[in-house]
């Protein structure tokens, strides 16, 4: 029988909009290790369901290192 492994979390962040700076907001994260390279996160906008998001655990990794990503994507 084989178990698979989930983490999880919420938190707070600052979504960058052009128009209004930083906006607050939500958001849960989740990583499974059936899905090694990839993180789900979550965010809370306000709506019945929240938006979500498949991200490379890369990018995560690497953002909280130095500046990353392109288009609508960054993480710093």
């Amino acid at each position: 029988m084989s178990r698979s492994a989930t983490v999880a979390a919420e938190l707070g962040l600052r979504l960058v909009v052009p128009e209004h700076g930083g906006v607050p907001l939500t958001a849960s994260v989740c990583y499974r290790d059936d899905d090694p390279y990839a993180i789900r996160m979550s965010f809370h906008v306000g709506m019945d369901d929240p938006v979500e998001w498949l991200f490379a655990r890369d990018l995560l990794a690497v953002g909280m290192q130095t500046p990353v990503g392109e288009g609508d994507v960054r993480v710093w």
